[in-house]
């Protein structure tokens, strides 16, 4: 059912600078190739949610990370462990999707999947163990963020396609290594 694009009324401002304004449902669109994000419907009751949803997350794999290990080597050798292989995937699936949630909501998808699979591939190529699998794979990940956004906001680029360079130049760094 197409949706009816409310009227938008010129100010002087932007009939000044000839810029023609479209208004749909709370994103306003600039036709000089600004976007304005006026209201996303963010509220402080979603972030707190968010906050929490990725804090649950890392407290569960923080917690489970030695049974899910075992799980993910040799499902028998759970069983026989007594390891509730089941219950735990399942659990592991679901905590796997509020992160792909999480991230497609506030990063985007190319982000999103950027972030999920690059420094886990820098990490596979680098570490010696599992431990260190799990702490390259998140200063992969921090590094690639934080370095991204920084140099995005010194260059006023937007940092998406920034971290993502930045992610893949450490995966093309981790080539070198023999």
């Amino acid at each position: 059912m197409p949706t009816e694009v409310p009227e938008h009324q010129t100010s002087s401002h932007e009939a000044a600078l000839g810029r023609s304004v479209l208004e749909v449902d709370h994103l306003t669109v600039s036709f000089d190739h600004t976007v304005i994000l006026a209201d996303l419907n963010f509220t402080v009751a979603r972030g707190v949610f968010a906050l929490v949803a990725a804090v649950a997350v890392i407290a569960f794999i923080l917690k489970t990370r030695d049974r899910l290990l075992v799980s993910l080597v040799s499902t028998e050798v759970a069983i026989a462990s007594g390891i509730g292989v089941k219950s735990l995937q399942l659990s592991f699936l679901v905590a796997f999707a509020v992160t792909v949630a999480l991230g497609m909501r506030y990063l985007g998808v190319l982000l999103m999947g950027s972030l999920i699979i690059i420094p886990a591939t820098v990490a596979k190529r680098l570490a010696r163990s599992i431990d260190g699998m799990f702490a390259i794979a998140t200063g992969a990940a921090l590094v690639s963020t934080l370095l991204g956004s920084w140099i995005a906001a010194l260059t006023q680029h937007p940092s998406g396609p920034v971290i993502v360079a930045i992610a893949g130049g450490l995966f093309f760094v981790s080539l070198l290594k023999s």
